[in-house]
């Protein structure tokens, strides 16, 4: 009963989420309408526009990382306010499977967000460019920030486990490794293309992108940096 009360729950959130996110997409990329923005389509031609795809797959799997960690906070909660044993071994057990669900969830979604940005571009370039190189560009730095804290967070979290399973200590010479190339990696990610500098800076620098980190603000640099991330944090696991 329980098991089947919670798929409805998902299929009816799952149907909910894909009818909100035809209208986000509709207003970012419309479609079914002319070009004085009268609507000439029919009801699906309007809602199936060409972010709505990507958009789902990009947020389904959001969302089941975003499930992870939410039981992984209640996991750590849980585990700090008892002083019972059986139940620290059970909210620790917890802990590591949703941290590990978020996780395995976490791995794809930058290439969900790649097959977004491609839509985007394809949609209109002046869109792309605005949002990747433009004014919003910012913005991906913060998201920079946030998901390297995430995966540098969740090694740490498995590498914290590592030290209570026998044997573990053969590992640990790869963690530094691993480490090494986490915090390289992120550190080119959180690079700005675009510095904000005022007029004497730019004087001084010759410009407002930097002469030897410059190229480490582009998009080659930083998807090689979040493959080496990603593929280091499976390795981790």
């Amino acid at each position: 009963m329980h098991l089947t009360l919670g798929l409805l729950l998902n299929a009816s959130g799952l149907t909910i989420m894909v009818l909100a996110n035809s209208w986000a997409t509709f207003m970012m990329a419309p479609s079914g309408v002319n070009e004085v923005g009268a609507v000439v389509g029919n009801i699906w031609e309007i809602m199936k526009g060409p972010l709505w795809n990507p958009i789902n797959l990009h947020r389904f799997i959001a969302n089941i990382g975003f499930g992870g960690a939410v039981v992984g906070a209640y996991a750590a909660f849980k585990f700090l306010s008892t002083t019972d044993p059986e139940k620290r071994a059970h909210y620790d057990w917890m802990g590591y499977t949703s941290n590990f669900i978020a996780i395995l969830a976490f791995l794809p979604l930058p290439f969900a967000g790649y097959y977004l940005m491609a839509e985007i571009y394809s949609y209109s370039q002046q869109m792309g460019i605005t949002a990747m190189g433009g004014i919003l560009a910012w913005l991906f730095i913060v998201q920079a920030v946030l998901i390297g804290t995430i995966l540098l967070a969740g090694n740490f979290y498995l590498w914290s486990g590592m030290s209570r399973t026998e044997g573990s200590e053969r590992y640990k010479g790869l963690i530094k490794v691993i480490a090494f190339v986490l915090v390289v990696s992120f550190l080119i990610w959180v690079t700005p293309h675009t510095l904000i500098l005022s007029a004497s800076e730019i004087s001084l620098l010759g410009g407002s992108h930097h002469h030897i980190l410059g190229p480490l603000g582009i998009m080659p640099a930083k998807n090689i940096a979040v493959n080496l991330m990603l593929i280091a944090t499976f390795l981790s696991f």
